[in-house]
């Protein structure tokens, strides 16, 4: 992608999205049945209880009814693994909703996300999903698919003893490492923190099976309509 852009200044627009089907979709959960391991165990039945208290977000109503806005309006697009300085067979995100209260902080919590990914239904559908524009249009509400939750903790809110720096203290869930994300300025055609300061995200695709990992950040199963793509 040759497009050139210019960088988001640090400002409310850094809290864009960084940033889950039915019983006939794949879902990447591990079992723990035939294992002796305590720790598949515990991971695999909170996955279950993250899903069951997520599940009410398949209606994006739901979500817009919590408080969730559209990282539309914050400056950005449909992540794609593309505009993000990376390989294009990777795929995409897809349509973030974020809660910004409390956005960022260590004290994540997946049970109560503080980002909702989407997936279009039809990539050829004529919405900009906006907040507003979901609120008020039915039919696009309809053609988003919950795909994903995702949290995000900021590095510099993140307490380091002296001599320590933030990657002595990398946030885990279940033994899981969050990837650690920072713009490069020497790129200047891409941010590759999505806007936001350095900081470290974890996607858990709990509703749109992803070839690539139940945690990977981009799913090859996504595709974003050209005009709301992240350039």
């Amino acid at each position: 992608m040759n497009t050139v852009v210019k960088k988001p200044r640090y400002s409310l627009s850094l809290c864009m999205a960084i940033l889950v089907g039915s019983a006939s979709l794949m879902i990447s959960i591990p079992s723990s049945a035939g294992s002796s391991s305590p720790s598949l165990h515990a991971r695999s039945t909170d996955l279950a209880k993250i899903r069951a208290s997520t599940n009410q977000f398949k209606k994006i109503e739901n979500a817009l009814g919590a408080g969730y806005i559209s990282s539309i309006d914050l400056g950005a697009g449909c992540s794609t693994a593309e505009s993000e300085g990376h390989p294009s067979q990777l795929g995409a995100m897809g349509i973030h909703l974020v809660d910004l209260q409390d956005f960022g902080s260590p004290e994540f919590d997946f049970h109560n996300p503080s980002v909702l990914v989407y997936v279009p239904k039809s990539p050829n559908a004529q919405c900009s999903y906006t907040t507003d524009e979901l609120m008020n249009n039915k039919s696009c509400r309809d053609n988003l698919s919950l795909a994903a939750v995702e949290e995000v903790v900021f590095a510099h809110l993140i307490d380091v003893e002296e001599r320590e720096g933030y990657w002595d203290n990398v946030p885990t869930f279940h033994e899981q490492q969050f990837y650690y994300l920072h713009d490069n300025p020497s790129t200047f055609w891409v941010d590759e923190a999505h806007g936001f300061p350095p900081h470290y995200a974890l996607h858990i695709w709990l509703f749109k099976h992803n070839p690539a990992g139940l945690f990977a950040p981009w799913n090859p199963r996504v595709k974003c309509p050209d005009s709301l793509s992240h350039h």
